[in-house]
């Protein structure tokens, strides 16, 4: 069975990421939804509310978010490096290195400075980590095997799917249990977002698709005018989703099921990594600097 890229719903599960929450303090922000829906952040951007711009070191992970600083990760002198970064003015508050080991391999599409960070206190990290890995870790005994990595990696025909599995059931439920599938403009590298009653998935030409989540219909697949490849994941807030493609242009949409552009702004900076969001603010980390935009209102 050949590798693929399996996104799966669980629909008892839809309600649980429709979250009122400002604490983006991991990837994805709350409960690793893409969504902030309580926030107010700008949904039209260009120099104007454009209230600080950090160089950085290169690096491709996404900001996690305190209440006053921003912290992020990127590779110096072939060591990783966590940064972080005060949200009021931009300043690096401290740099610091991780222990040197050999660098490993990673593919065209990624960077050794991934890495997200994480908390310091072990309950806190171990139950991020817990829930980032979950689906892989099958027996629960806090180790992955080989057995296991390969089987997370194998699922699905060889294509992209997204899936929606109804709960209940044990063992293999993908016949009995399954609600839909659907094989059309799933997306290799960002994951999908639920909003409301719609799953947005953005596609390498810079394609949009809109499903309906309890049936798998799609509502509409358009272009949003910005070509080339995609890999940071779309994020919502206040009606709005945000989109990045790799070539930096940053495209704004309204969350409903007629397909709209609000805005859209060129960093003519390369985004790999996901933006965050916090109560007035949008970070988006380009290349090799950090960008903050704040509503004024």
């Amino acid at each position: 069975m050949r590798k693929s890229r399996l996104f799966i719903i669980l629909l008892f599960a839809l309600k649980l990421y429709q979250v009122q929450a400002t604490d983006w303090n991991q990837y994805r922000g709350p409960n690793g939804s893409g969504l902030a829906k309580d926030c107010n952040p700008p949904v039209n951007i260009s120099n104007e509310n454009l209230i600080w711009k950090t160089l950085l070191i290169p690096g491709f992970s996404s900001p996690s978010l305190s209440e006053k600083y921003i912290f992020l990760t990127g590779l110096s002198e072939d060591r990783l490096v966590t940064i972080a970064v005060n949200k009021a003015d931009g300043k690096i508050i401290w740099e610091k290195q991780a222990p040197k080991v050999e660098i490993e391999k990673v593919h065209n599409a990624g960077h050794p400075g991934f890495g997200i960070p994480l908390p310091k206190d072990k309950s806190k990290r171990e139950l991020r980590l817990d829930g980032m890995f979950k689906g892989v870790d099958q027996n629960r005994d806090n180790f992955w095997t080989k057995e296991e990595f390969i089987g997370n990696m194998r699922s699905g025909r060889g294509k992209p799917l997204l899936i929606a599995i109804k709960p209940g059931g044990q063992g293999d439920v993908s016949k009995t249990h399954l609600k839909w599938e659907l094989n059309r403009s799933i997306p290799e590298i960002p994951s999908p977002l639920l909003f409301e009653d719609l799953i947005y998935m953005v596609r390498n030409g810079g394609i949009l698709t809109a499903v309906e989540a309890s049936s798998g219909k799609i509502i509409y697949r358009e272009r949003i005018h910005a070509p080339g490849h995609y890999s940071a994941s779309p994020i919502g807030a206040k009606g709005h989703i945000y989109a990045s493609s790799n070539r930096g242009v940053v495209t704004i949409l309204k969350a409903n099921r007629k397909f709209k552009i609000v805005d859209q702004y060129d960093l003519q900076s390369p985004i790999h990594a996901t933006p965050s969001i916090d109560k007035n603010s949008l970070y988006i980390r380009s290349e090799n600097a950090l960008w903050a935009f704040r509503n004024q209102n």
